[in-house]
């Protein structure tokens, strides 16, 4: 089985989980772009549009989209035949179930609230949810890439950032009533382990794991399907080659969320 995962992170925090004759391949967004605001989230699930339908031609089995955010998810199962899971609606089916009420602890700020209360809205079970926790500030969106960000301190395990999201943990579960929590960002999948240690009053749900377990037995979404299927891809290409297309500003990097540039990783795929 083969499975083309929707992202650009790769798939260390998956393989382990991975059975064997399951094959993970990373299928990195083509545009620029981080999500500051729902306006640059269109352009993100734009871009998750065309790497999906990229992986799809590649001859993928199912497609797994790494992020809680599930960019592009309607639209992608709209324009492919192979199941399309997304980490964000398995989470939080997973942190519901049984009708438990969950809190959402994220290591991004509350600048990004508005993609965390889109899920929330959207997925069956986001109504169980009893708030949003976050583990750094608005600055800390200006400091992607560095050395000294707060992604960047979390992967390194620094005790400081360890702390404090076990500390949102707790919060979650003492004043907003949680009765599991849900990791907010696929990024936090190596450190969960580190989290789960430290923290055992409810269930941590860390959904880059929950989807994969599920999109090795998904089904095909029944749902109509586009009749321009394959529209997107030719119009990023389009982007790509800059022979028609506007010009993208500049995006801070960062390995998790934002999208490389702009063709820099075509031929990993």
């Amino acid at each position: 089985m083969l499975i083309g995962v929707l992202g650009l992170m790769d798939t260390s925090h998956l393989a382990p989980h991975a059975p064997d004759g399951v094959e993970l391949a990373v299928y990195p967004p083509r545009l620029a772009v981080f999500p500051h605001t729902p306006y640059d989230r269109l352009l993100v699930d734009l871009a998750h549009v065309d790497a999906a339908e990229r992986a799809v031609r590649d001859g993928v089995d199912a497609l797994l989209i790494d992020s809680t955010c599930d960019w592009g998810i309607e639209a992608i199962r709209a324009a492919v035949d192979v199941p399309v899971v997304g980490a964000g609606e398995v989470g939080i089916e997973k942190a519901s179930a049984g009708g438990r009420r969950f809190g959402i602890v994220t290591i991004w700020p509350p600048a990004l609230e508005f993609l965390y209360t889109e899920r929330a809205r959207n997925v069956p079970g986001g109504e169980r949810c009893t708030g949003i926790r976050y583990a750094s500030a608005d600055h800390e969106l200006g400091r992607l890439g560095e050395d000294g960000s707060v992604i960047a301190r979390m992967d390194r395990r620094e005790e400081p950032v360890l702390e404090r999201i076990v500390a949102e943990c707790r919060l979650s579960v003492a004043e907003n009533g949680a009765e599991a929590i849900l990791l907010g960002c696929t990024c936090m999948a190596k450190t969960a382990p580190l989290i789960e240690e430290r923290f055992r009053d409810v269930p941590v749900i860390e959904p880059a794991r929950a989807a994969l377990e599920v999109v090795l037995h998904a089904a095909p979404a029944r749902r109509n399907r586009t009749a321009v299927a394959g529209l997107v891809p030719a119009l990023v290409d389009t982007w790509v080659d800059g022979s028609a297309a506007p010009e993208l500003p500049d995006a801070e990097a960062c390995d998790v969320c934002v999208a490389v540039e702009l063709g820099e990783q075509l031929d990993r795929v």
